[in-house]
C-alpha cells in the first residue's frame, strides 16, 4: 500500500522523534526523565503534524499552489516553523510546571528553541522543497494540458472553416452551371457530392497522407473540369514513395481553387497547375498568372488557413512566391515516424 503524499511528513516527524527519543534515552540514566521525554515526544508527534495539516487546508483556500506558487512555498514553511516551534515552547512549558513545579529558565526556553529549530526547521525545508518542486509539475502539466486543448480547438475551428467555405464556392460554381449547361450541372453535381463525402470522411483527421489527398484532388479537379472543359489543365510529379508522407486535409484543394478564383483563363490561353515534388521534402504547388482585369477583392483567408494549421504540426513554414509569371506555394510535407 502506497502513502499519500500530504502524510509524508508526518512519517518523516515521527521517524524523527523516535530517534530523538532513543538518544535521550542513551544519554539519560534516570528512567522517569526518559519517560517524560517520550511522552513529551509523543505529544508532539500528534500535534505538529495536525497543525501541519490544518495549516495546509487554510492555505489551500487562501493561497493556492497553481495561483501563489513561490508565495505559499514561503508562507507555508514560515507558518509551519512558528507554529511547530510554539507546540516546543508551550508543551516544554506545561511538562516543566506539571513534573517540576518550576517555570522554565530562559536558557531553556532558548534551548528548546535552537534544538527545534534544529529539529523543524531541515525536516520541512526538504519537504516543501520536494512538495515545491512536486506542485510545479502539476502545474507546469495543467498548463501544457491547457494550452494543447486551446491548439486543439482552434485547429477544429479552422478545419470547421473549411466546410462552408467549400460548399459555399462549389453551389455558385453550379449555379452558374445551371443556366448554361443542364446536363453538364447534372454531372457536376453527382461528382460534388462525391467529392463532399470525401470531405466528410477526413473531417476529423488533423493530417493525412498525400496519397489520399491526391485521390482527392484527382475527384476535385474532374469536378471543376466540368466547367471549364479545356481551360485548365493539371501536371503532377509526385514519387511513390511521398506519398505516404503527410499534410493537413484539403491543402492543396485550397490552392488550386485560390488559383481559379484569381486568375483568367480560356481554351486559348488556359490555366496549368503544376503540382511538385521537391527534393527538401516539400510539395510545391505552382500556376501561371493569368491574372483579372478587374481583380476580385482577396482576403488571403485560404493561404493564412494553411499556414495557421501547419504551425500546429512543423516548425517549417509555407512559403509563398509571386514572380511575376508563376505564382507558387510552397508547403512541407509531414513525415510520420512509426512507434
Amino acid at each position: 500500500m502506497y502513502l499519500k503524499k500530504e502524510h509524508t511528513n508526518i512519517y518523516l516527524v515521527i521517524l524523527l522523534f523516535i530517534i530523538v527519543a532513543i538518544l535521550f534515552y542513551l544519554i539519560q540514566s534516570d528512567f522517569h526523565a526518559y519517560a517524560i521525554t517520550v511522552f513529551w515526544t509523543l505529544l508532539l508527534i500528534i500535534l505538529i503534524p495536525l497543525g501541519n495539516r490544518l495549516i495546509s487546508r487554510f492555505l489551500n483556500k487562501k493561497l493556492p499552489w497553481d495561483k501563489y506558487l513561490s508565495v505559499r512555498f514561503f508562507v507555508q514553511l514560515i507558518s509551519v516553523l512558528i507554529y511547530s516551534l510554539a507546540c516546543f515552547n508551550v508543551s516544554y512549558f506545561i511538562f516543566k510546571i506539571i513534573f517540576t513545579n518550576d517555570p522554565p529558565s530562559p536558557n531553556q526556553v532558548a534551548m528548546v528553541n535552537i534544538y527545534g529549530s534544529l529539529i523543524v526547521l531541515p525536516i520541512f525545508s526538504i519537504y516543501y522543497v520536494i512538495h515545491f518542486i512536486n506542485e510545479w509539475k502539476k502545474i507546469h502539466l495543467k498548463s501544457e494540458k491547457l494550452e494543447k486543448e486551446s491548439v486543439r480547438t482552434q485547429l477544429e475551428n479552422l478545419k470547421n472553416h473549411l466546410d462552408p467555405h467549400f460548399l459555399f464556392n462549389n453551389l455558385n460554381i453550379l449555379s452558374s452551371l445551371i443556366e448554361v449547361d443542364k446536363e453538364g450541372s447534372k454531372e457536376y453535381l453527382t461528382k460534388f457530392a462525391e467529392v463532399y463525402r470525401f470531405m466528410l470522411q477526413t473531417k476529423t483527421s488533423e493530417l493525412i497522407t498525400l496519397r489520399m489527398e491526391m485521390e482527392f484532388i484527382d475527384a476535385y479537379f474532374q469536378l471543376i473540369a466540368t466547367r471549364f472543359r479545356d481551360a485548365l489543365y493539371m501536371k503532377k510529379n509526385i514519387s511513390e514513395k511521398k506519398l505516404d508522407w503527410q499534410l493537413p486535409p484539403l491543402t492543396i484543394q485550397l490552392l488550386i481553387e485560390n488559383a481559379i478564383k484569381h486568375n483568367s483563363f480560356t481554351k486559348t490561353d488556359p490555366l496549368i497547375i503544376e503540382i511538385n515534388e521537391l527534393e527538401r521534402d516539400c510539395l510545391q504547388v505552382r500556376n501561371n498568372l493569368k491574372r483579372l482585369l478587374m481583380p476580385s477583392h482577396s482576403s488571403k483567408s485560404g493561404l493564412k488557413n494553411i499556414s495557421d494549421r501547419y504551425q500546429y504540426f512543423t516548425d517549417q513554414h509555407v512559403k509563398v512566391i509571386d514572380s511575376g509569371k508563376y505564382f507558387e506555394v510552397i508547403v512541407p510535407l509531414i513525415e510520420i515516424e512509426e512507434a
